[in-house]
């Protein structure tokens, strides 16, 4: 069995993977606040926490989301 065999049937038996990702600064607390990045890897989709996409249905990708891209080398 190769290599990539073997990860796409890991992929296929666990297709989501959560990353965590650190927001901007609360203006009230102080605190950083931290959001879940989800990708699913087969579709190659990602969702994440952050409130952006409901008060902005038609954004894509949040700031979040482009970070990841970025750390994981997805362009």
């Amino acid at each position: 069995m190769k290599y990539t065999d073997l990860v796409n049937k890991l992929r296929q038996h666990s297709p989501i993977a959560k990353y965590g990702e650190m927001g901007s600064r609360n203006k009230k607390t102080g605190k950083l606040n931290n959001y879940v990045v989800t990708r699913h890897l087969v579709n190659n989709t990602f969702t994440c926490s952050c409130p952006a996409t409901d008060y902005r249905p038609w954004l894509k990708e949040c700031k979040h989301i482009k970070n990841l891209k970025e750390k994981l080398k997805l362009y």
